[in-house]
Protein backbone atom coordinates (compact mmCIF):
# COMPACT_ATOMS: atom_id res chain seq x y z
CA UNK A 1 0.00 0.00 0.00
CA UNK A 2 2.84 2.37 0.90
CA UNK A 3 4.52 1.82 -2.48
CA UNK A 4 1.24 2.52 -4.34
CA UNK A 5 0.77 5.80 -2.49
CA UNK A 6 4.38 6.70 -3.27
CA UNK A 7 3.83 6.11 -6.99
CA UNK A 8 0.62 8.19 -6.97
CA UNK A 9 2.48 11.03 -5.24
CA UNK A 10 5.23 10.80 -7.87
CA UNK A 11 2.71 11.03 -10.71
CA UNK A 12 0.76 13.80 -9.02
CA UNK A 13 3.82 16.01 -8.92
CA UNK A 14 4.66 15.51 -12.58
CA UNK A 15 1.40 15.53 -14.53
CA UNK A 16 -0.47 18.80 -14.97
CA UNK A 17 -3.76 19.02 -13.11
CA UNK A 18 -3.26 16.11 -10.72
CA UNK A 19 -2.71 17.93 -7.44
CA UNK A 20 -3.27 21.27 -5.79
CA UNK A 21 -0.17 23.08 -4.59
CA UNK A 22 -0.95 22.40 -0.96
CA UNK A 23 2.24 20.29 -0.77
CA UNK A 24 4.33 23.44 -0.57
CA UNK A 25 7.21 21.87 1.35
CA UNK A 26 7.22 18.70 -0.79
CA UNK A 27 7.04 20.10 -4.31
CA UNK A 28 10.27 21.49 -5.74
CA UNK A 29 9.94 25.10 -6.89
CA UNK A 30 12.21 24.90 -9.95
CA UNK A 31 12.19 21.23 -10.95
CA UNK A 32 8.59 20.04 -10.56
CA UNK A 33 5.75 20.88 -12.97
CA UNK A 34 3.44 22.45 -10.38
CA UNK A 35 2.33 25.47 -12.40
CA UNK A 36 1.60 24.05 -15.85
CA UNK A 37 2.96 21.58 -18.37
CA UNK A 38 6.55 22.78 -17.92
CA UNK A 39 8.86 23.25 -14.96
CA UNK A 40 10.01 26.76 -14.05
CA UNK A 41 13.59 25.68 -14.78
CA UNK A 42 12.65 25.01 -18.43
CA UNK A 43 10.56 28.19 -18.75
CA UNK A 44 13.18 30.51 -17.28
CA UNK A 45 16.65 29.02 -17.95
CA UNK A 46 18.42 32.37 -17.46
CA UNK A 47 17.02 32.65 -13.94
CA UNK A 48 17.63 28.97 -13.25
CA UNK A 49 21.33 29.56 -13.91
CA UNK A 50 21.32 32.19 -11.13
CA UNK A 51 19.80 30.08 -8.34
CA UNK A 52 21.79 28.93 -5.31
CA UNK A 53 20.22 25.45 -5.24
CA UNK A 54 17.80 23.53 -7.47
CA UNK A 55 16.53 21.41 -4.59
CA UNK A 56 14.28 24.02 -2.99
CA UNK A 57 10.60 23.76 -2.10
CA UNK A 58 7.81 26.15 -3.02
CA UNK A 59 7.51 27.31 0.58
CA UNK A 60 11.22 28.24 0.74
CA UNK A 61 10.80 30.81 -2.06
CA UNK A 62 8.62 33.26 -0.17
CA UNK A 63 7.25 34.25 3.22
CA UNK A 64 4.12 35.38 5.03
CA UNK A 65 3.73 39.00 6.11
CA UNK A 66 0.52 40.12 7.81
CA UNK A 67 -1.10 36.83 6.77
CA UNK A 68 -0.32 37.50 3.09
CA UNK A 69 2.07 35.40 1.01
CA UNK A 70 4.93 37.26 -0.69
CA UNK A 71 7.11 35.54 -3.28
CA UNK A 72 10.87 36.02 -3.06
CA UNK A 73 12.76 33.56 -5.32
CA UNK A 74 16.37 33.35 -4.14
CA UNK A 75 18.75 34.42 -6.92
CA UNK A 76 22.36 35.55 -7.11
CA UNK A 77 22.94 39.29 -7.17
CA UNK A 78 24.40 39.54 -10.68
CA UNK A 79 21.41 39.74 -13.02
CA UNK A 80 21.27 41.02 -16.61
CA UNK A 81 18.55 43.17 -18.18
CA UNK A 82 17.11 40.12 -19.97
CA UNK A 83 17.05 38.23 -16.69
CA UNK A 84 15.25 41.19 -15.08
CA UNK A 85 12.51 40.81 -17.69
CA UNK A 86 12.38 37.08 -17.04
CA UNK A 87 12.09 37.73 -13.32
CA UNK A 88 9.18 40.11 -13.99
CA UNK A 89 7.39 37.42 -16.02
CA UNK A 90 8.20 34.75 -13.42
CA UNK A 91 6.62 36.83 -10.66
CA UNK A 92 3.68 37.62 -12.92
CA UNK A 93 3.16 33.89 -13.39
CA UNK A 94 3.58 32.64 -9.82
CA UNK A 95 1.55 35.50 -8.34
CA UNK A 96 -1.50 33.80 -9.87
CA UNK A 97 -1.03 30.89 -7.46
CA UNK A 98 -2.71 30.88 -4.08
CA UNK A 99 -0.37 29.82 -1.27
CA UNK A 100 -2.04 28.99 2.04
CA UNK A 101 -0.60 28.80 5.53
CA UNK A 102 -2.13 25.38 6.08
CA UNK A 103 -0.17 22.14 6.65
CA UNK A 104 0.65 19.98 3.63
CA UNK A 105 -2.44 18.15 2.45
CA UNK A 106 -2.21 16.15 -0.81
CA UNK A 107 -5.39 16.58 -2.84
CA UNK A 108 -6.54 15.06 -6.14
CA UNK A 109 -7.83 18.01 -8.18
CA UNK A 110 -9.70 15.92 -10.77
CA UNK A 111 -12.52 15.11 -8.32
CA UNK A 112 -14.75 17.44 -6.31
CA UNK A 113 -13.90 15.83 -2.97
CA UNK A 114 -10.16 15.66 -3.61
CA UNK A 115 -9.97 11.86 -3.48
CA UNK A 116 -8.34 9.72 -6.18
CA UNK A 117 -10.59 7.62 -8.43
CA UNK A 118 -9.65 5.40 -11.36
CA UNK A 119 -12.45 6.97 -13.44
CA UNK A 120 -11.07 10.52 -13.00
CA UNK A 121 -7.63 9.32 -14.06
CA UNK A 122 -9.08 7.46 -17.07
CA UNK A 123 -11.13 10.49 -18.16
CA UNK A 124 -8.06 12.71 -17.80
CA UNK A 125 -5.99 10.46 -20.05
CA UNK A 126 -8.77 10.22 -22.66
CA UNK A 127 -9.11 14.00 -22.81
CA UNK A 128 -5.32 14.39 -22.94
CA UNK A 129 -5.60 16.76 -19.98
CA UNK A 130 -7.23 19.51 -22.04
CA UNK A 131 -9.23 21.51 -19.55
CA UNK A 132 -9.99 24.87 -21.07
CA UNK A 133 -11.22 26.29 -24.35
CA UNK A 134 -8.06 27.91 -25.71
CA UNK A 135 -5.62 25.04 -25.28
CA UNK A 136 -4.67 25.06 -28.98
CA UNK A 137 -3.70 28.72 -28.83
CA UNK A 138 -1.84 28.81 -25.52
CA UNK A 139 0.01 25.51 -25.85
CA UNK A 140 0.86 25.95 -29.54
CA UNK A 141 4.00 23.83 -29.92
CA UNK A 142 5.63 26.32 -32.28
CA UNK A 143 5.86 28.84 -29.43
CA UNK A 144 8.74 29.01 -26.95
CA UNK A 145 7.70 27.93 -23.47
CA UNK A 146 7.75 31.50 -22.13
CA UNK A 147 5.34 32.64 -24.84
CA UNK A 148 3.04 29.68 -24.15
CA UNK A 149 2.81 30.76 -20.52
CA UNK A 150 2.19 34.38 -21.54
CA UNK A 151 -0.61 33.36 -23.95
CA UNK A 152 -2.15 31.12 -21.30
CA UNK A 153 -2.18 33.96 -18.74
CA UNK A 154 -3.59 36.34 -21.36
CA UNK A 155 -6.42 33.96 -22.25
CA UNK A 156 -7.33 33.68 -18.55
CA UNK A 157 -7.08 37.47 -18.02
CA UNK A 158 -4.32 36.95 -15.46
CA UNK A 159 -1.73 39.42 -16.78
CA UNK A 160 -0.80 42.38 -14.59
CA UNK A 161 -2.86 44.87 -16.56
CA UNK A 162 -3.84 47.98 -14.61
CA UNK A 163 -7.45 46.87 -14.11
CA UNK A 164 -6.21 43.61 -12.55
CA UNK A 165 -3.68 45.46 -10.38
CA UNK A 166 -6.42 47.80 -9.12
CA UNK A 167 -8.44 44.76 -8.05
CA UNK A 168 -5.44 43.76 -5.92
CA UNK A 169 -5.27 47.15 -4.23
CA UNK A 170 -2.86 49.02 -6.50
CA UNK A 171 -3.51 52.76 -6.58
CA UNK A 172 -2.44 54.51 -9.73
CA UNK A 173 -3.56 55.92 -13.06
CA UNK A 174 -5.89 53.36 -14.63
CA UNK A 175 -5.54 54.69 -18.18
CA UNK A 176 -3.56 52.87 -20.85
CA UNK A 177 -0.17 54.55 -21.22
CA UNK A 178 -0.26 54.76 -25.03
CA UNK A 179 -3.59 56.47 -25.62
CA UNK A 180 -4.12 57.92 -22.12
CA UNK A 181 -7.88 58.10 -22.57
CA UNK A 182 -9.20 54.59 -21.89
CA UNK A 183 -8.82 52.25 -18.91
CA UNK A 184 -6.10 49.64 -19.37
CA UNK A 185 -7.83 46.28 -19.77
CA UNK A 186 -6.92 43.12 -21.63
CA UNK A 187 -9.41 43.89 -24.37
CA UNK A 188 -8.25 47.51 -24.78
CA UNK A 189 -4.51 46.77 -24.88
CA UNK A 190 -4.67 43.87 -27.30
CA UNK A 191 -7.78 44.59 -29.35
CA UNK A 192 -9.78 47.84 -29.18
CA UNK A 193 -7.04 50.48 -28.79
CA UNK A 194 -6.34 52.29 -32.07
CA UNK A 195 -2.78 51.01 -31.96
CA UNK A 196 -3.95 47.41 -31.67
CA UNK A 197 -6.54 47.93 -34.41
CA UNK A 198 -3.87 49.20 -36.83
CA UNK A 199 -1.71 46.16 -36.09
CA UNK A 200 -4.52 43.64 -36.62
CA UNK A 201 -5.60 45.39 -39.84
CA UNK A 202 -2.07 44.96 -41.22
CA UNK A 203 -2.05 41.21 -40.59
CA UNK A 204 -5.69 40.85 -41.64
CA UNK A 205 -4.79 42.37 -45.02
CA UNK A 206 -2.10 39.70 -45.34
CA UNK A 207 -4.42 36.77 -44.61
CA UNK A 208 -7.80 36.65 -42.84
CA UNK A 209 -9.67 33.32 -43.03
CA UNK A 210 -12.55 34.36 -40.72
CA UNK A 211 -14.95 37.26 -40.11
CA UNK A 212 -13.28 39.82 -37.87
CA UNK A 213 -14.75 39.60 -34.34
CA UNK A 214 -15.82 42.33 -31.92
CA UNK A 215 -13.63 41.45 -28.91
CA UNK A 216 -10.38 39.73 -27.96
CA UNK A 217 -12.34 36.83 -26.48
CA UNK A 218 -14.11 36.29 -29.81
CA UNK A 219 -10.78 36.51 -31.62
CA UNK A 220 -9.45 33.73 -29.39
CA UNK A 221 -12.50 31.64 -30.23
CA UNK A 222 -12.02 32.28 -33.96
CA UNK A 223 -8.33 31.33 -34.08
CA UNK A 224 -8.97 28.28 -31.88
CA UNK A 225 -11.53 26.96 -34.37
CA UNK A 226 -9.24 27.27 -37.42
CA UNK A 227 -7.87 24.05 -38.91
CA UNK A 228 -4.68 22.99 -40.69
CA UNK A 229 -2.48 25.74 -42.16
CA UNK A 230 -4.96 28.50 -41.31
CA UNK A 231 -4.77 27.50 -37.66
CA UNK A 232 -0.97 27.23 -37.68
CA UNK A 233 -0.63 30.76 -39.10
CA UNK A 234 -3.19 32.58 -36.98
CA UNK A 235 -2.61 30.85 -33.66
CA UNK A 236 1.08 31.67 -33.90
CA UNK A 237 0.35 35.15 -35.21
CA UNK A 238 -2.01 35.83 -32.31
CA UNK A 239 0.72 35.12 -29.76
CA UNK A 240 3.34 37.04 -31.74
CA UNK A 241 1.22 40.19 -31.92
CA UNK A 242 0.04 40.08 -28.31
CA UNK A 243 3.54 39.36 -26.99
CA UNK A 244 5.01 42.21 -29.05
CA UNK A 245 2.35 44.63 -27.77
CA UNK A 246 2.97 43.52 -24.18
CA UNK A 247 6.77 43.84 -24.19
CA UNK A 248 6.53 47.20 -26.02
CA UNK A 249 4.13 48.42 -23.33
CA UNK A 250 6.46 47.18 -20.57
CA UNK A 251 9.54 48.81 -22.10
CA UNK A 252 7.63 52.08 -22.35
CA UNK A 253 6.73 51.87 -18.63
CA UNK A 254 10.02 50.61 -17.22
CA UNK A 255 12.60 51.99 -19.69
CA UNK A 256 10.74 54.95 -21.26
CA UNK A 257 11.27 53.44 -24.72
CA UNK A 258 8.68 54.68 -27.21
CA UNK A 259 6.81 52.38 -29.56
CA UNK A 260 4.35 52.59 -32.43
CA UNK A 261 2.00 50.33 -34.35
CA UNK A 262 4.66 50.03 -37.05
CA UNK A 263 7.41 48.97 -34.64
CA UNK A 264 5.11 46.35 -33.07
CA UNK A 265 4.17 44.98 -36.51
CA UNK A 266 7.85 44.52 -37.39
CA UNK A 267 8.57 42.99 -33.98
CA UNK A 268 5.70 40.53 -34.48
CA UNK A 269 7.02 39.50 -37.91
CA UNK A 270 10.50 38.95 -36.45
CA UNK A 271 9.02 36.79 -33.70
CA UNK A 272 7.08 34.70 -36.23
CA UNK A 273 10.18 34.16 -38.34
CA UNK A 274 12.31 33.32 -35.32
CA UNK A 275 9.85 30.78 -33.87
CA UNK A 276 9.20 29.14 -37.23
CA UNK A 277 12.86 29.09 -38.21
CA UNK A 278 14.11 27.61 -34.95
CA UNK A 279 11.41 24.94 -34.69
CA UNK A 280 11.83 21.36 -35.87
CA UNK A 281 8.22 20.18 -35.61
CA UNK A 282 6.19 19.74 -38.78
CA UNK A 283 4.01 22.78 -37.97
CA UNK A 284 7.05 25.05 -37.55
CA UNK A 285 8.54 23.86 -40.85
CA UNK A 286 5.20 24.49 -42.59
CA UNK A 287 4.96 27.99 -41.14
CA UNK A 288 8.55 28.79 -42.16
CA UNK A 289 7.76 27.67 -45.74
CA UNK A 290 4.63 29.86 -45.84
CA UNK A 291 6.53 32.92 -44.60
CA UNK A 292 9.26 32.28 -47.18
CA UNK A 293 6.87 31.80 -50.10
CA UNK A 294 4.61 34.69 -49.11
CA UNK A 295 6.45 37.10 -46.78
CA UNK A 296 4.41 39.38 -44.55
CA UNK A 297 5.03 43.01 -45.57
CA UNK A 298 7.06 45.00 -43.06
CA UNK A 299 6.50 48.61 -42.15
CA UNK A 300 9.07 51.18 -43.19
CA UNK A 301 10.37 53.97 -41.03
Amino acid sequence: MQSILKEISFLAKRIQGFADITQQSLIEFWEDRWIGVNSLSSLFPSLYSLIFSSNVSIRSQGHYLNNLWHWHPLLKRSITTDSQYDKFHLLNLINQQSITNQPDNPRWSLTANGSFTVKSFYDFLNSRGIKYAFYKVAWNLILPSKIQIFTWLLSLNRLHTKDNLIKKGWQGDSNYIFCGTQAETKNHIFFSCNTAKSIWIHFGNYFLPFIWPSSLEELLISVTSLRKLEGIIWRTLFSAVCWSIWISRNKFIFEQKSFSAESIINLSILALQDWAGSGTRKEAVQLAKILEDKPIPRCSG
